[in-house]
């Protein structure tokens, strides 16, 4: 494909190896009017696949997961399917956005975080519709976040490394996440 972002590779994937193509003979007529001919003979189908049963596939391991090729394209894809909640949890923790000091800890009104998540969302073009509420809620979820009412209101505990670090665990960091 030509697209930019041919198959959505969500970060929990386990399914999927991507290889990006030479464009070689992108232009070559020839090359690829000769190649057409060949695949359509009956004995090029046939000696593939009778090359293909005449592999020995025991030396290779079963699970797909621990012997998959994971490539740079790969990669590059799956971060393109970073969701927007994690891609501007990300740019908080690469900003390192509401921190006052050295620490790794950050507070911050609940009111703050969702109008930043919006103004995020919109500055960066993603398509994202969601409630303070389903937002707060997301926000819980991620390990290193801690609810406190303080005065009446909520505020957020930020612990940057045990989000991080979370984020990555996930495949769902994005470490050129950016916010001003």
């Amino acid at each position: 494909t030509n697209h930019e972002r041919p198959v959505l590779i969500e970060t929990s994937d386990r399914r999927f190896v991507l290889f990006k193509a030479s464009d070689t003979y992108l232009q070559n007529e020839e090359y690829y009017k000769t190649l057409g001919e060949h695949l359509g003979k009956v004995e090029v189908a046939r000696a593939f696949y009778d090359f293909l049963c005449q592999r020995d596939l025991s030396q290779y391991s079963i699970s797909f997961q621990s012997s998959r090729p994971i490539t740079e394209y790969y990669i590059q894809s799956r971060r393109m399917s970073i969701p927007v909640f994690q891609r501007f949890i990300s740019a908080i923790i690469n900003s390192r956005r509401y921190m006052t000091g050295s620490q790794n800890v950050a507070e911050c009104n609940a009111c703050v975080l969702f109008r930043d998540f919006v103004q995020f969302a919109e500055t960066g073009k993603f398509n994202c519709h969601t409630t303070q509420t389903a937002f707060l809620l997301k926000l819980k979820s991620i390990v290193g976040v801690s609810k406190r009412i303080r005065t009446g209101l909520a505020y957020y505990l930020l612990d940057y490394m045990q989000m991080k670090q979370h984020l990555q665990q996930a495949h769902e960091f994005d470490e050129d996440a950016a916010i001003d």
